[in-house]
């Protein structure tokens, strides 16, 4: 019996003055043992049926669109931040008790925690690679050039890592500093929520607010994948469905003759120059022409326009006598007689007995009707003579304004019954939805998955302090072990 009380003190004694770095190498062996021997080997299997589900669910839209990447980019965060957390969230508190034993036979706090971090990180790894494959094989888009690496498949495994990592280790924090399983297994959730929501991906967040997503570890880890897939440059989504549902939309559009008219008249606009100056016109024939203007009540004015006025024996010899053409037979004489011509215009012109020689009708008046009835009559070979007229849009438009004949139509309203479709079918589909995602790009532009290496490299940065800082975080709440009262 004593004897075996010696062998016990000295074995004791041995492993008390063990270095750190032989009980790193111990520790971390139990840990390897436990991974075989107590089934923790299921995690890797629960990681891959995981990622599995998850890009069934979201593969479809991935890289193809804005919103389905951030959504995919945010689920797959979210498979980390589960595989992470719950590697770790019971390993510290469901042997309390033996840690607190071996503490105080001569463990080292650091070789303990030093030893879970290294047995983490290599399950930490396994899992992530182990996702990425399955993300790969359901349809997630991994193909294509990183930022850092040559392979953006690789930059995508080593952000996923360090958000399992971080994930990881926070959970080990949390197991050293409760003190039962009970415990950590009721704050993980608050620390899951917390993560999700306040990550500022997929639940845009207040500006104030925003700012707490630089104390959360899928803050990060979205805006490095986010940065990677350069979702500031993928199509909006949403812009091509809208216009898909209210492609059926009726509605009138009414205008007054007045802004009609203003449309028509803007020639800084290309596309009213190019209506303006386009030409129109008609062919017909003389006959055609004169059916028109014979008949039409819009020409009964021109047709009674006089062209020729009635002309009497007086006016005939008045304008005669002024003509140079007659001057020279004025002073001619009438043979056998001392009377001149001019002698002749003058009694004719001024005898009062001769009045009514003087109003004898010589011609009749003519009129634009009756020139074109004689025209007409005549049936001349000229009615069959066509004649055409061209003139542009715009040359119409200026000549009716001048006219004072548009001013009618100000006032009159144009309701035009259409829907959405048709509008978007007569100015350009395609380039109204470029136009507009190119508009809503802008407005979503966000710079925290700008598309550069120094935003990756501080989000990867990022990552890294959480895992340094839950590393040290996780040994001093070990050092108070001793403190429990139990």
């Amino acid at each position: 019996m004593a004897d075996n009380n010696n062998g016990s003190a000295r074995t004791a004694l041995t492993v008390q003055h063990k270095s750190g770095l032989e009980q790193i190498g111990i520790y971390f062996g139990k840990f390897l043992r436990s991974f075989i021997y107590q089934n923790d080997w299921i995690k890797l299997f629960m990681s891959m049926l995981i990622a599995i589900l998850v890009g069934f669910a979201l593969s479809g839209d991935f890289r193809v669109t804005r919103e389905g990447t951030l959504t995919g980019g945010f689920a797959v965060i979210c498979v980390c931040l589960w595989n992470g957390m719950f590697n770790s969230i019971q390993v510290i508190c469901r042997e309390r008790d033996v840690v607190k034993r071996e503490h105080r036979s001569g463990m080292k706090v650091y070789a303990y925690i030093l030893s879970h971090f290294m047995y983490q990180l290599l399950l930490c790894l396994a899992e992530t690679i182990i996702s990425v494959v399955a993300f790969y094989l359901v349809g997630f888009d991994f193909s294509g050039v990183g930022i850092i690496t040559p392979w953006l498949i690789l930059d995508v495994t080593i952000t996923l890592f360090l958000v399992t990592l971080s994930s990881d280790l926070l959970s080990l924090f949390i197991s050293a500093l409760v003190k039962t399983t009970t415990t950590a297994m009721t704050i993980m959730p608050f620390v899951l929520i917390f993560q999700l929501v306040f990550s500022g991906g997929l639940f845009p967040l207040p500006g104030v607010v925003r700012n707490l997503s630089v104390l959360t570890i899928s803050g990060p880890g979205f805006n490095a994948l986010s940065s990677e897939f350069n979702v500031n440059e993928l199509p909006y989504k949403a812009v091509t469905d809208m216009l898909e549902m209210v492609d059926d939309v009726e509605f009138d559009v009414t205008l007054t003759g007045e802004e009609l008219i203003e449309m028509l008249n803007d020639t800084s606009n290309p596309d009213i120059q190019d209506l303006r100056a386009t030409q129109v016109g008609k062919t017909m024939t003389v006959r055609e022409l004169t059916d028109i203007i014979s008949t039409d009540d819009e020409f009964a004015d021109l047709r009674a326009e006089t062209i020729l006025e009635r002309i009497t024996l007086g006016k005939a010899l008045s304008e005669a006598s002024k003509s140079g053409a007659a001057s020279q037979y004025k002073s001619a004489t009438i043979p056998d007689t001392p009377i001149t011509v001019g002698m002749v215009f003058d009694f004719i012109l001024n005898d009062a007995s001769l009045s009514d020689v003087r109003n004898t009708t010589l011609i009749e008046p003519v009129t634009v009707g009756s020139a074109i009835k004689m025209l007409r009559d005549s049936n001349s070979s000229i009615l069959n003579k066509e004649v055409k007229y061209y003139t542009t849009i715009g040359e119409v438009l200026d000549s009716l304004k001048a006219d004072g004949e548009l001013d009618k139509y100000n006032t009159k309203t144009i309701t035009y019954h259409t829907n959405l479709g048709k509008v978007l079918d007569k100015v350009g589909r395609d380039e109204t939805t470029v136009r507009i995602e190119k508009e809503a790009k802008n407005s979503l532009y966000d710079s925290h998955y700008e598309y550069s290496k120094v935003n990756l490299v501080m989000n990867w940065i990022h990552l890294l302090i959480f895992v340094v800082v839950f590393t040290i975080a996780s040994m001093i709440a070990l050092l108070f072990v001793d403190k429990d009262k139990r």
